[in-house]
């Protein structure tokens, strides 16, 4: 119930600040995988709480984890540009999906002008439908939204698991 509470504060103030589209729908996208992802993380820090033999420990290497991870997610370097040795990586970071069901679901049929993007730009740019496909190359598509949430709500289930073995 923490979980769900924070998160809908966090999305509800957090969705009129950004002044995302304002449809039912977008903010459920929005929602749901944001909960997915906080419940994930939560229950990862948990686990690894639970597994570590201290929480130093657990603190070490959850924070090594996760750095290595969302450097990773496809942010801050683009998905076609991860060097094969860390596509697994790329594959296995929370933040990934998380990142990815977001972009998508906000900005699918979405025709608004973007303002002051770097690099060369070109017609396809400009128009936030086109933007995730070209920033991305191509990897972040509206149809993975649906795998997306399978794999945030994988890694709960996991975690949670895994925190109830150890």
């Amino acid at each position: 119930p923490y979980l769900l509470v924070f998160s809908l504060v966090h999305t509800g103030v957090m969705w009129y600040l950004v002044d995302f589209y304002h449809s039912w729908d977008k903010y459920a996208w929005y929602f749901t995988i944001y909960f997915l992802y906080v419940s994930g993380q939560t229950f990862f820090a948990q686990f690894l709480v639970a597994a570590m033999p201290t929480v130093e420990s657990a603190q070490s290497v959850g924070t090594a984890f996760l750095s290595i991870c969302s450097l990773l997610a496809g942010f801050a370097i683009a998905p076609d540009k991860i060097p094969f040795y860390f596509r697994p990586l790329y594959n296995v970071a929370a933040l990934h999906y998380a990142f990815e069901g977001m972009i998508v679901t906000q900005f699918h049929d979405s025709h608004v002008r973007i303002r002051d993007l770097p690099g060369a730009p070109t017609n396809k740019r400009y128009l936030t439908s086109h933007w995730e496909h070209s920033h991305w190359g191509g990897e972040f598509c509206y149809s993975h939204r649906w795998y997306d949430i399978i794999a945030l709500f994988a890694y709960m289930v996991v975690f949670r698991v895994g925190t109830i073995i150890c």
